[in-house]
C-alpha cells in the first residue's frame, strides 16, 4: 500500500507540502512509519518551515526506530529529537510539539532504560501543559502523555490523576482510559479497572480498524477479572482476546496490510496464550509463526 501511495503521488502533476503531510498521516495509520517519514521529508523539502511536518516526522521516525537495534537505534532517536526541536524552534509556543518531544523521550527511555530520559519526558509534557492554555485537545494530549510516563516510572497514583485529568478534558480519549485502567490495575483497584476497560470497548465499538487493540484490551480485562475471582468472566474475556487476534491473522493472511506481518501476528497470539496458561496452544501458535516468512505480510511457506 505504501508503494502504491507513492506511485500514485508520482502520477500527479504537482503536490503541495500539505498534500505530502496528508500522505504521511495516511501511511502512519497503517503503520508504515518509514514511508511516512519519507512523505514528511518531501513536505519539508517544499516548505522548510513547515513545523507540523517536522513534529510529525519526529514521532514517525521514533516509531520506525523501534524496529532497529543497537547504535542505529540510538542515532535515530537523536535524529527524532532533532526533528522535534526543529518544530519547537519554529513555533516554541505550540503545546503539541512539546508533547511530541515528550513522546519521543519516553520511547527512548523505554528502549535505553535511562531514567534521565523519563524525567526529560515529564518535563516536556509539563511544558506542553503550561503552554496549552484553553486548547482542550493539546491539554488532554499532554496530561495523557505525562500519565503514561508516570505509570512506567511506578508513580501510579500520580499517573491515575493525570489520566483522569485527560479524560475530564476529552471523555472519549481511549488512550487516557487505557492509561487509567492500567494504573487502577497496578493499584489493585480491579473493579474500577474492569469498568475502565468496558468504557474503552464502548468507545471503540464502531471502529473496525481498532480490532488491533481489542486482543490486548480483552486480555487485560481478563486479568483484572481473574484477580477478582470472577473466573468464568475472565475465561470469556481471554477467549475474546484470542478470537480477535485470529481475526487479525485472517485479515493479514488475506493480503490486508497492517503494522505487523503474519509471523508477528502469530507470535502475538502465542504470547497471549502463554500468559493465559494455555501452553500447548501457545506452542502451536509459535510453531506456525516459524513457518511464515517474517518479511512477508500475508504469505506462508
Amino acid at each position: 500500500m505504501a508503494l502504491f501511495v507513492f506511485s500514485a503521488c508520482a502520477l500527479t502533476e504537482e503536490k503541495t507540502a500539505e498534500d505530502w503531510y496528508k500522505t504521511g498521516q495516511e501511511l502512519e495509520r497503517i503503520g508504515s512509519w518509514q514511508e511516512a517519514v519519507n512523505a514528511y521529508d518531501l513536505a519539508i523539502e517544499l516548505r522548510p518551515d513547515y513545523s507540523k511536518a517536522w513534529c510529525a516526522k519526529c514521532k514517525a521516525l521514533s516509531n520506525a526506530n523501534l524496529e532497529l537495534f543497537g547504535q542505529g537505534q540510538n542515532a535515530t532517536f537523536e535524529k527524532s529529537i532533532q526533528a522535534c526541536d526543529r518544530a519547537i524552534k519554529i513555533n516554541p509556543a505550540n503545546a503539541s510539539f512539546w508533547s511530541g518531544k515528550g513522546f519521543v523521550l519516553y520511547q527512548q527511555a523505554m528502549v535505553t532504560a535511562e531514567p534521565g530520559s523519563f524525567n526529560k519526558s515529564i518535563q516536556a509534557y509539563e511544558k506542553a501543559i503550561e503552554l496549552a492554555g484553553s486548547n482542550v485537545s493539546a491539554l488532554s494530549e499532554a496530561w495523557r502523555g505525562k500519565g503514561t510516563v508516570l505509570s512506567q516510572m511506578g508513580r501510579n497514583d500520580e499517573a491515575l490523576d493525570a489520566q483522569e485529568k485527560a479524560i475530564e478534558l476529552n471523555e472519549s480519549d481511549v488512550e487516557a482510559w487505557m492509561g487509567k485502567a492500567i494504573s487502577l490495575s497496578k493499584l489493585g483497584r480491579y473493579e474500577e479497572a474492569v469498568l475502565a476497560y468496558d468504557r474503552i470497548l464502548e468507545i471503540y465499538k464502531n471502529e473496525e480498524h481498532r480490532i488491533f487493540d481489542y486482543p490486548y484490551i480483552w486480555h487485560s480485562k481478563g486479568r483484572a477479572l481473574e484477580k477478582l475471582g470472577r473466573g468464568e468472566e475472565a475465561s470469556q474475556a481471554y477467549n475474546r482476546s484470542i478470537e480477535d487476534v485470529d481475526t487479525i491473522i485472517g485479515w493479514i493472511a488475506s493480503g490486508r496490510e497492517f503494522y505487523m506481518n503474519l509471523s508477528e501476528a502469530r507470535q502475538y497470539k502465542a504470547q497471549l496464550l502463554e500468559e493465559q496458561g494455555r501452553h500447548a496452544e501457545a506452542i502451536d501458535a509459535q510453531n506456525k509463526s516459524l513457518r511464515v516468512d517474517p518479511n512477508a505480510s500475508g504469505t506462508e511457506n
